[in-house]
């Protein structure tokens, strides 16, 4: 079979699976999985300092994630596995619709958060991992787990339930969601400075839910996503 066929075939299995109206049941997952991801955010670190106050940062945040991404697999993991094997089986003809939006969300997206970094401390906002095991998890967590959790639950669980009722609005929801998990510690230390880091994930977000939207595979964001961030954490680690 050629790779046009091939295409063909995936861009309507797919449009009828990953961007149909979700079902009533659907969207009460993808509204309990965020609300769920949040709590996570917001009060996961002060339980496990509670229970365990001599565990340090890495580990907490390696737990945290992990926690999270279990919870997302046990709510999308089988539509995750579908588009994993729909993306390898036509990897080169996916690639090719969106490696221009690739680029420009790589470079919007780190131009966003060089001209936020002139205004913000940033190390007042990210917990620092000054260990080797730490930036070991930091790199491994955040590019790989990261991605996966995050992709899966706006892109594919938000942006799916509202796109059929409106489309901009989708876009405009999931994005905000998505950076505002983003500045919860600066909202809460009350670093108005902080907030404006809100910025590049909305950003991100909204090219993301593009790509997502033109591909019609979730792997297509959840790969922008972690080349995004391995080159962020890298970044970090070698000029700390």
């Amino acid at each position: 079979m050629s790779g046009t066929i091939l295409l063909k075939d995936y861009l309507h299995r797919w449009k009828v699976r990953s961007m149909r109206a979700f079902s009533k049941r659907e969207k009460i997952k993808a509204v309990i999985l965020y609300l769920l991801i949040t709590l996570n955010l917001l009060f996961g670190y002060g339980i496990l300092t509670a229970i365990a106050p001599r565990i340090n940062d890495s580990t907490i945040w390696t737990i945290l994630q992990s926690i999270t991404l279990a919870i997302t697999l046990l709510f999308w993991g089988g539509d995750f596995l579908d588009s994993v094997q729909m993306f390898f089986k036509d990897l080169k003809s996916i690639l090719k619709m969106v490696e221009n939006l690739l680029f420009m969300a790589l470079f919007f997206n780190f131009a966003a958060s060089v001209i936020c970094s002139l205004f913000v401390n940033v190390q007042e906002t990210e917990i620092v991992f000054p260990s080797l095991w730490g930036r070991i998890c930091y790199l491994f967590v955040g590019a790989f787990f990261a991605p996966i959790t995050e992709e899966l639950s706006m892109r594919f669980g938000m942006f799916n339930a509202i796109y059929p009722h409106h489309r901009k609005l989708a876009y405009i929801i999931t994005a905000f969601l998505f950076g505002l998990n983003h500045i919860w510690s600066a909202i809460f230390s009350g670093n108005v400075s902080g907030m404006i880091l809100i910025i590049p994930p909305i950003i991100f977000g909204l090219f993301a839910c593009r790509i997502y939207e033109k591909s019609q595979n979730i792997c297509c964001s959840i790969l922008l996503h972690m080349i995004n961030n391995g080159i962020s954490i890298l970044l970090t680690v070698i000029c700390p």
